[in-house]
């Protein structure tokens, strides 16, 4: 589940992935083709014991010796040394505004007896110049640390015909990968910054007394449910909902107590509604419940479930600790074609009247599509 809703901010996001993609790819684009060209020669030199060495014991320790990184590693840094520089640069007298301007590296390969140097610079005839210079340099000096190896040019240096770098196709790849991970980033944080905007626009459509959405967010649910329901022939009805409190107690003075005792009553009500159900406050007394999908005998069924958890409820005032028991009137519409939502509530509201007067609960009113509107007035002799 954790994964399909990440996958659901990049869909929500997309467009900012794209932007963040196509920027970085065409700043990669444009920086990397604009670099000057850059030129690599390299040289392998392979260490090994001398031929000169008779005795069978120095030739094992002289192996013995190698097998440990110790020599390569020194001869490596020897090589990469600004002595060796220097001496490459004054052997090859190097003007003042290109001393300094190639880069070494002497590194050795991993279980081999072998170093590799690479030359790197601008200039690719300075570069080829420097490798060879900085090995013969470094080989001479390393003659005359150690007596018992040899160091050898495997594969000496090439003049190259090619730069190395910039290589523009694989940096605007790694670009478009960038571009990508940034773009997802962007789109998490973007999805993160939104949620408190969302939180305030929840709070535009839920009453900050009882929890329950508002009679505006109400009509706006129920008028696109009507427009499904006329596309898709499927069934729909509303139910107004208003309490009688059997204790005694009149409304009117318990109104600072109203609040507290819709919230507590829609929490028992919410339960028995199915999901995509709808439940507001029409007004101070009643309550507006979206019934989806619903026919004649299925509303009837939810109401009589719903009225049989009400009753059951007791319901305390938490200011005072004052106990309630409640029992709702329903006024049930069921809706057809010719109808809008404006239509459903006036019905509505007339069903829960005819329900207040008689005391029977509930009232369902099903109207057929040629009298609709007539039939509608006649709600109270239902």
């Amino acid at each position: 589940m954790e994964l399909k809703r990440y996958f659901s901010v990049i869909k929500r996001w997309w467009w900012l992935v794209a932007i963040c993609l196509i920027v970085v790819a065409i700043a990669t684009f444009i920086f990397s083709f604009n670099q000057p060209p850059r030129y690599r020669s390299s040289v392998t030199l392979v260490v090994s014991p001398k031929k000169t060495i008779d005795e069978i014991s120095t030739v094992r320790q002289s192996l013995d010796t190698l097998d440990k990184p110790t020599i390569i590693n020194t001869y490596s840094e020897v090589i990469r040394s600004r002595l060796i520089y220097e001496r490459a640069q004054d052997r090859l007298e190097l003007p003042e505004d290109e001393r300094g301007s190639i880069e070494i590296f002497a590194d050795p390969v991993q279980r081999t007896n072998m170093i590799n140097i690479d030359a790197e610079g601008l200039n690719r005839l300075t570069v080829y110049n420097m490798a060879n210079a900085v090995t013969e340099e470094g080989v001479g000096y390393i003659d005359d640390l150690y007596e018992l190896y040899d160091v050898k040019i495997l594969d000496p240096a090439k003049m190259p015909s090619q730069p190395f770098s910039p290589n523009v196709i694989r940096d605007v790849g790694l670009g478009i990968l960038l571009g990508l991970m940034l773009g997802v980033i962007a789109a998490f944080l973007a999805d993160y910054l939104r949620r408190p905007f969302e939180n305030r626009e929840a709070l535009a459509i839920v009453d900050a007394e009882t929890g329950l959405y508002n009679k505006r967010y109400f009509m706006h649910r129920l008028r696109e449910e009507v427009n499904r329901a006329k596309r898709n022939k499927q069934p729909l009805a509303t139910c107004l909902i208003s309490l009688n409190e059997l204790n005694g107690v009149d409304f009117d003075q318990m109104k600072n107590a109203l609040p507290i005792v819709q919230r507590q009553i829609a929490s028992y009500l919410k339960h028995q509604m199915r999901q995509g159900e709808i439940l507001a406050k029409w007004s101070n007394e009643r309550m507006a419940w979206l019934m989806l999908d619903a026919n004649e005998e299925a509303a009837k069924l939810a109401v009589k479930r719903l009225n049989t958890t009400l009753e059951q409820a007791v319901i305390e005032n938490e200011a005072n600790g004052q106990k309630f028991l409640f029992t709702g009137n329903y006024g049930v519409v069921m809706f057809c074609d010719g109808m809008n939502e404006n239509d459903l509530m006036q019905t509505a509201e007339m069903a829960l009247q005819q329900a207040e007067i008689s005391g029977s609960s509930p009232i369902i009113k099903s109207n057929d599509r040629s009298d609709a509107i007539a039939r509608r007035l006649e709600i109270g002799h239902s």
